[in-house]
């Protein structure tokens, strides 16, 4: 089992279809500036903010990343306590993928996928305490996309 498997049945009963692994994510950079304080991180918040460009399929707040057996889903989490809701706003099946590239930090773990089409998504999870298995749900996804 790839990360906890309460977060894959909460987005299998979500979605209305077989999630084999899920996590929280957010934005890329979020994560590390929400640990930063004061005027640095007004600054990093801002260096990281920037609007998504046209060929990036943009994660703009929390979320969720949720993988099935042939595709992968992002569900926007709701601002109150982060529980999925809505449709995804994006569904990517596994063979549109051309690349993903994991990368681990000390407190977080990213993800920047490549599609077929020239459009990229980045998307981050936390990667200690009570997320420590996180980083598995985006090895999973590496794993299936390649």
């Amino acid at each position: 089992m790839h990360g906890k498997a309460s977060h894959a049945q909460k987005l299998t009963s979500h979605l209305g279809r077989q999630i084999d692994a899920a996590c929280m994510i957010n934005k890329p950079g979020s994560t590390a500036t929400l640990a930063l304080a004061g005027v640095a991180g007004a600054a990093a918040r801002a260096a990281v903010s920037r609007k998504t460009g046209a060929a990036e399929i943009g994660v703009l707040r929390n979320g969720w990343l949720a993988v099935g057996p042939e595709s992968f889903s992002l569900v926007t989490g709701d601002r109150l306590v982060g529980n999925p809701k809505g449709d995804p706003f994006a569904v990517v099946d596994f063979e549109e993928v051309e690349a993903v590239e994991l990368k681990r930090e000390r407190i977080t773990c990213r993800a920047d996928v490549s599609l077929m089409d020239g459009r990229t998504l980045s998307f981050e999870t936390k990667s200690k305490g009570v997320n420590k298995p996180n980083p598995e749900v985006f090895e999973l996804l590496a794993q299936r996309c390649c």
